[in-house]
């Protein structure tokens, strides 16, 4: 775990779940607050912030691969575009 500012709890434990695709010229990665559990994802584009998820969106996160996750995220993500 490594120490992160989370919208939900400040400076936190936060565990980086997965790295996933980049989409709309994002790079993006999956964390997870040690404190309250919450799933975040880390959107960067020359400025990162955080983007609050849903539980059942990181599970797909995390079990999907190759072009489904892609696919997944390009959906997901769409309003960063």
């Amino acid at each position: 775990m490594e120490k992160k500012e989370l919208p939900c709890c400040g400076l936190a434990d936060a565990r980086h779940v997965i790295e996933l695709p980049h989409v709309y010229q994002f790079d993006f990665d999956l964390f997870q607050c040690g404190q309250c559990a919450r799933y975040w994802v880390y959107a960067w584009r020359g400025v990162g912030g955080w983007e609050e998820t849903t539980v059942e969106d990181a599970e797909k996160m995390q079990s999907l691969g190759g072009n489904d996750l892609r696919a997944f995220m390009k959906e997901w993500a769409r309003s960063f575009d």
